[in-house]
């Protein structure tokens, strides 16, 4: 995939995003929550590309944002996700000016994906380092409450 290609949320179609695994098959309308379930098979870049499933739109209000991830270790990877206008996109590669960076190895974004680390005490132990606006970083829970 091309950092041109755009993933965004609100036009979901199949049951499944191709080639990620991600089974959105019960998601009836994008205000559900709590209907998307990620696969036992994960990669850290599946992970980030499934957010946009979890995005709340009431949440974010007007906020446009770009987080961006730089994933180290086992699964590196440069990733970003564009809210705007109620929606959220998922890229591949680095954004020129983000608002907020995330420094993490794969095994950390992956544990706090799937809930086993909060993501907050993981920042606060230094799992991983951020560069950028914190507060953004820290809005995440309820920006993707899925």
């Amino acid at each position: 995939m091309s950092s041109t290609d755009q993933e965004p949320c609100q036009n979901l179609t199949d049951a499944t995003i191709p080639a990620s695994g991600w089974d959105i098959s019960g998601l009836k309308g994008l205000g559900e929550r709590n209907l998307v379930k990620p696969p036992d098979n994960l990669t850290c870049r599946d992970a980030i590309r499934g957010m946009p499933l979890s995005f709340n739109a009431h949440a974010a209000g007007g906020l446009r944002a770009v987080i961006q991830f730089r994933i180290t270790g086992a699964e590196p990877g440069d990733y970003y996700l564009r809210i705007a206008d109620g929606t959220c996109v998922f890229q591949e590669g680095v954004f020129h000016t983000p608002d907020v960076t995330i420094h993490s190895s794969s095994d950390v974004w992956l544990s706090v994906c799937y809930g086993r680390l909060d993501g907050t005490l993981a920042y606060l132990l230094r799992r991983y380092r951020v560069e950028g606006d914190v507060w953004l970083l820290m809005r995440m829970k309820s920006l993707f409450s899925g």
